[in-house]
């Protein structure tokens, strides 16, 4: 019997755990894995919640963001404090949600692939690179670091909302 999606919360302390003890690159690797694992379970259909967004919904705002992240670290790599972007969430859900083909999984593979790319450039990056700075709009100040951080955070936060049903 396949485990359930709850069956998979503990995996989520295990990414978290990473995170906190500095291991942010093997937190931004063992989400996509979960991820995919949660997608295989997750209805072809999405079904809207009482409260807020579906377990694909969810999914679908998790590969937005890694595509933000993806211009947001390469903006600060390549320019000096640069400012950089803030998207609109809830507009983008609205309008690219219709626009979803293949489901649960197809979604998973997108994120992972992006989650690759991303992960293959913060693992070249040096211990200065690490440091450089660019400016959000609502967070202000923060390094590569902190963006590395924030998006295993981010992860763990909405992976727990797909696993919980």
């Amino acid at each position: 019997m396949p485990p359930t999606l709850k069956s998979l919360l503990p995996l989520v302390g295990k990414l978290e755990a990473k995170a906190k003890a500095g291991d942010i690159l093997g937190a931004l690797r063992g989400s996509p894995p979960l991820l995919k694992k949660a997608a295989a379970r997750l209805p072809a259909r999405a079904r809207k919640r009482a409260r807020g967004w579906s377990g694909f919904d969810i999914l679908c705002h998790l590969l937005d963001t890694e595509l933000v992240h993806s211009f947001r670290i390469r903006k600060v790599l390549s320019e000096e404090v640069p400012e950089i972007a803030f998207f609109e969430q809830e507009m983008w859900a609205r309008t690219l949600r219709p626009l979803r083909d293949g489901g649960p999984a197809r979604a998973a593979a997108r994120f992972a692939a992006l989650r690759d790319d991303n992960v293959a450039i913060l693992s070249g990056i040096s211990p200065r690179q690490w440091l450089r700075l660019g400016v959000h709009p609502v967070a202000g100040p923060l390094t590569i670091a902190d963006l590395a951080l924030r998006m295993a955070r981010h992860d763990a936060a909405h992976l727990r909302q797909i696993l919980a049903g």
